[in-house]
């Protein structure tokens, strides 16, 4: 069995145990050329910095202006019950933005 990094340590804290930790600036930023093609590959790193990748891409598409291709790989072992935006990514690719 696997288990990842983060959910594995809060998984066995004890209650009122008391847990260090500190937020770091993020190395993952959308490009500032809106038409720069995105390739995304979530080994990993989970889909949510990827999903507001998308998120600001359609945001900037609604608003009329002109953006590139995104592409996006990811996986997981079981996709019925591990994929979790299944529909809204799915929705994203209809539209093109995926």
């Amino acid at each position: 069995t696997k288990f990842g990094l983060c959910s594995s340590f809060l998984t066995f804290c004890r209650p009122n145990g008391y847990m260090i930790g500190h937020s770091t600036h993020s190395v993952m930023k959308i490009p500032d050329d809106t038409m720069a093609h995105i390739f995304m590959a979530g080994l990993g790193t989970g889909l949510a910095p990827f999903r507001a990748f998308v998120e600001q891409r359609k945001f900037q598409k609604s608003k009329g202006t002109k953006v590139g291709n995104m592409t996006l790989f990811f996986g997981g072992r079981y996709s019925k019950t591990e994929y979790y935006y299944r529909e809204e990514f799915e929705g994203y690719e209809k539209e093109g933005l995926l």
